[in-house]
């Protein structure tokens, strides 16, 4: 009976001291850190490729004009900024047996439209920088105009056989 009468007793201390230990404590506050990190968003594709067709070595110089050109589409975040340059802008197009013929850019071969506002034409041996993209839809062409815009070849003399050559444009936000 005794050691019921000890629990009792000093169950009763504990249920009496609770509440001025509970009082005695402060209050703890706690912080949570939040962090987001929104990475620019750029998405193009080849739409269009250049193919000059078949002719003979006697036709000469050919040319892009508005229906045979190069064409990428490309979608960003409303009001980046693209910035276009070209790693490989080869100066011939390889043929049979090590064969070559010439390219040549025009000074306005490469037009970037914003699809809105801004459209700049240049050099692709120059690039842009920060070209302004407000409505998030940007086309650029490359040989889409005549004169300056276009892109030649020189097929005089030239084996008989396909030729090739690769372009590559590095497209980033700025």
């Amino acid at each position: 009976m005794l050691h019921k009468f000890r629990k009792l007793v000093l169950a009763l201390v504990l249920f009496m001291l609770a509440p001025a230990v509970l009082a005695a404590q402060s209050p703890q506050s706690f912080n949570w850190d939040m962090a987001v990190s929104i990475d620019p968003f750029l998405s193009c594709a080849v739409s269009q490729n250049i193919n000059f067709g078949n002719h003979f070595s006697s036709v000469g110089w050919v040319t892009t004009d508005p229906a045979n050109f190069a064409l990428i589409d490309c979608t960003t975040d409303l009001g980046n900024a693209m910035s276009v340059t070209f790693s490989a802008l080869p100066t011939v197009m390889d043929g049979p047996g090590g064969a070559t013929i010439p390219i040549v850019y025009g000074v306005e071969s490469v037009w970037l439209q914003d699809l809105g506002v801004f459209s700049v034409k240049f050099d692709p041996a120059i690039g842009v920088v920060a070209f302004p993209v407000t409505t998030g839809n940007a086309r650029m062409s490359l040989g889409e105009g005549n004169g300056l815009g276009a892109i030649s070849v020189d097929l005089t003399g030239a084996a008989i056989g396909a030729y090739t050559a690769i372009i590559t444009v590095d497209i980033s936000i700025s």
